[in-house]
């Protein structure tokens, strides 16, 4: 059975020292749970960003939208040229 996460400061604090990410709020007084509204900067651009606890541990998501969809079209064509199956741009273009 997989263990339990508990969503909670540290694990913020955790993640945060991890992946060097910036807040922008100190969550010191405020009570963490999975449903919280992180705000943060982006990783690649440092543009102000909020998603919320759950989606960023469950799937990494340190990015901004923007970064976010460039990322997601980078995986995409090297997971292609790995199966040998060059994507075509319509596809990628198609994704935006």
């Amino acid at each position: 059975m997989t263990e339990r996460k508990k969503y909670d400061l540290e694990l913020l604090e955790l993640h945060c020292r991890e992946n060097n990410v910036v807040l922008l709020q100190d969550y010191g007084g405020q009570k963490i749970t999975r449903n919280s509204v992180i705000s943060f900067r982006c990783l690649n651009c440092e543009s102000p960003t909020e998603k919320g606890f759950r989606y960023i541990i469950e799937n990494g998501g340190w990015l901004c939208k923007v970064c976010t969809k460039l990322n997601r079209k980078e995986k995409v064509k090297k997971t292609d040229e790995d199966k040998k199956n060059p994507v075509d741009d319509v596809i990628v273009e198609q994704m935006e």
